[in-house]
């Protein structure tokens, strides 16, 4: 994994930004093209047809309901050569039949989201081993609505994490749900029309107020409100709340409605990460970005952490280098750091207005 690229979009029209990364990243869709093309082929064809189905419905919806992130997609598409169905799957990781035929952990990796309030300003972070970003990590900035934006993208994604010119940041877990709700929005145009937001509680209202197609964890901060929030297509929880309280989350569910109706088997993995990250945290004590990076590359590296029982069988070795971000919602800046071999850049992105 190389470090990531950062493309500044500026005020550019959606099908412009969508052809100037398709155009940057034509290599990067068509490698990961490839590997959600080794993923469908090893599930049954009738999980293959649905989803077809479901990726051609997403991109109708947009277009008929979102139409600036429909031309996006279909920018991307444009700009590197692969088709705009391909394009839909890669942003319906988790939310798809597809996600559910196959292994979880084939398609999204390993998630382990931190928030953490300190003097210098509330600090939000995470870490994602392995999945389809394992093919490449994006980070852009644009301006969308009136507002300054920062992304991080996978490959022909609409974002995973982002955060705005008013301090708003918003990420997304995967907790594994049984069921697609096919009118539901999938979870990354949720996050592109929750940063458009000015205020958390905003933002949470927006989310419990769509339509929702999957299960997905969500950590909304900015710098004076804070919510950790579990949701699925019927239900929706708060399972964390306060800007100075600190809370870890990894891939599975807390609240105990929600848990009763998860999909299984839950990986032991994310129950054994969500203890170790819980108790490094506590002993280290991290304070800002630096201190964050340490704490979640040590989190990736320790032993133990798969819940296995080899010395070799960290979430670093089982998955590969992670990409880890660190969110600052005072400091209006999203650092981010692609673990490759002998380097330890951090990119910065800043969108004060």
């Amino acid at each position: 994994m190389s470090a990531p690229a950062v493309i500044d979009l500026g005020a550019a029209m959606a099908p412009a930004r969508g052809e100037a990364l398709g155009a940057a990243h034509a290599e990067l869709l068509r490698e990961a093209s490839e590997h959600m093309l080794a993923l469908e082929a090893g599930v049954s064809a009738s999980a293959r047809d649905d989803h077809e189905a479901c990726c051609h419905r997403f991109l109708e919806a947009l277009q008929g309901s979102n139409l600036a992130l429909h031309d996006e997609v279909a920018g991307m598409a444009r700009a590197s050569g692969v088709s705009e169905r391909m394009v839909a799957a890669l942003n319906l990781l988790g939310d798809s039949p597809l996600g559910l035929a196959t292994a979880d952990e084939a398609m999204m990796g390993t998630s382990t989201l931190i928030h953490a309030g300190g003097d210098d300003g509330v600090v939000m972070a995470g870490a994602v081993n392995g999945g389809v970003l394992a093919w490449g990590v994006t980070a852009t900035i644009h301006e969308e609505r009136g507002r300054r934006i920062a992304l991080l993208r996978g490959p022909g994604g609409l974002g995973w994490a982002g955060l705005n010119d008013a301090g708003l940041t918003v990420m997304a877990a995967h907790p594994r749900w049984p069921s697609v709700n096919a009118s539901g929005e999938a979870w990354p145009v949720l996050l592109r029309q929750s940063l458009t937001c000015e205020r958390a509680s905003i933002a949470r209202e927006l989310l419990r107020r769509s339509p929702r197609r999957g299960g997905r964890y969500w950590l909304l901060s900015d710098g004076a409100e804070s919510f950790g929030i579990e949701s699925a297509p019927d239900q929706l929880a708060v399972t964390r709340r306060g800007a100075k309280a600190a809370h870890v989350h990894t891939d599975h569910f807390f609240d105990v409605g929600l848990r009763s109706r998860e999909r299984e088997p839950v990986s032991p993995r994310s129950f054994r990460r969500m203890e170790l990250s819980s108790s490094i945290y506590v002993q280290r004590q991290p304070k800002g970005p630096e201190a964050m990076f340490e704490f979640l590359a040590e989190l990736d590296r320790t032993y133990g952490a798969t819940g296995d029982a080899g010395p070799h069988d960290s979430d670093l070795e089982r998955f590969g280098p992670s990409v880890q971000f660190v969110a600052q919602c005072e400091q209006r800046s999203l650092l981010i750091f692609a673990g490759c071999e002998g380097s330890r850049e951090i990119q910065r992105l800043d969108v004060s207005p």
